[in-house]
Order: C-alpha cells, then sequence, then structure tokens
C-alpha cells in the first residue's frame, strides 16, 4: 500500500494526539503555513483546508453561532491572527504570482464554496467560514469577482483563471 507524505504526516499526528489527549492542530495550520510559501504545494493547501475545522468551533457546538460571529466581527482567530479574509490574501497572492497554478486555485476554491455554500454536507449545518450578514457576503463575493475579472484581464489565456471565473 503506497501513502503519501501528508496522509502519514496526519496519521503521525494524531496518533501523538491521542497519547497526549491534546489537539496538535495549531502548529499543524502554523507548519502549513509555511509550506503553502510554495504555491504549488497542492498537498499543503488540502491540509490546509483540513484544519481550518478543527481549528473553529463545529456547528453542532451549542456556543457555535455566537463564537462565529465574535470571530468574525473580531477579523481575528483567538489563537493567531487569521481569518476569511486572511486566507483569501493567501490565494490572491499565489493566484496573482502564477495564475495557472491549480492548487491556489482548488484552496481558493474551496474557500468559497465553504464558505458560501447554501447547504453544508460536511459540517451539517452553517459553514464555519461563513460571513455573518448578506453585506459581508456581498461584500466578499464582490471583491473575488473583481479580483478574477483582474487577472483573466493580466492573464487572459490562463485555462485555471477560466475555470475560476466560470466555474
Amino acid at each position: 500500500m503506497v501513502v503519501h507524505g501528508w496522509e502519514y504526516r496526519r496519521y503521525v499526528v494524531a496518533s501523538i494526539e491521542q497519547v497526549r489527549g491534546t489537539s496538535l492542530s495549531k502548529s499543524e495550520f502554523e507548519y502549513t503555513t509555511a509550506k503553502t510559501n510554495n504555491i504549488s504545494n497542492f498537498s499543503a493547501w488540502h491540509n490546509r483546508a483540513n484544519l481550518i475545522p478543527k481549528l473553529l468551533p463545529l456547528p453542532a457546538d451549542p456556543n457555535f453561532e455566537s463564537e462565529r460571529k465574535a470571530f468574525l466581527d473580531r477579523g481575528t482567530f483567538a489563537l493567531y491572527n487569521y481569518c476569511l479574509s486572511l486566507e483569501l490574501e493567501r490565494t490572491h497572492n499565489g493566484l496573482w504570482v502564477d495564475p495557472d497554478d491549480q492548487s491556489t486555485w482548488l484552496y481558493h476554491s474551496w474557500l468559497l464554496g465553504e464558505s458560501f455554500s447554501l447547504q453544508d454536507d460536511v459540517h451539517q449545518g452553517t459553514p464555519v467560514l461563513a460571513p455573518t450578514s448578506p453585506e459581508e457576503r456581498e461584500n466578499v463575493l464582490t471583491s473575488e469577482i473583481k479580483l478574477l475579472e483582474e487577472l483573466l484581464e493580466a492573464a487572459p489565456d490562463s485555462k485555471c483563471m477560466f475555470s475560476g471565473v466560470t466555474g
């Protein structure tokens, strides 16, 4: 059986967490932050997407709505400076560096899908990163559309770009 390096890393981290009885999600998230400096590291982006729900309260938590709203109102994550806008900004940097790199596009697509999903199959409730008001939703989406239009103008032949704009 062939096991991918990141899959093995998740297995080792889960084993350590079980023995210690404590989460390593914060340090793993910081690790993926360093590893996504190479924008083409799809596996790091994927691991990052798996860690975000572990760092935030889940919809099943009775305090989910109040904690999520407080998190978004502060614009920061309690453990360190982190919010949807910062994650989107991180992807924007990668998209401008290489608009044909699908790794960043896939993570960007996941962020928007996670944030604006009308039916959230993963969490069975409100998406973890969803803006708290219709105005916030509109502002984020308007900003993303503007970014995509600017990128399309700058790199009209980008296949990933075209998929991002139309898909």
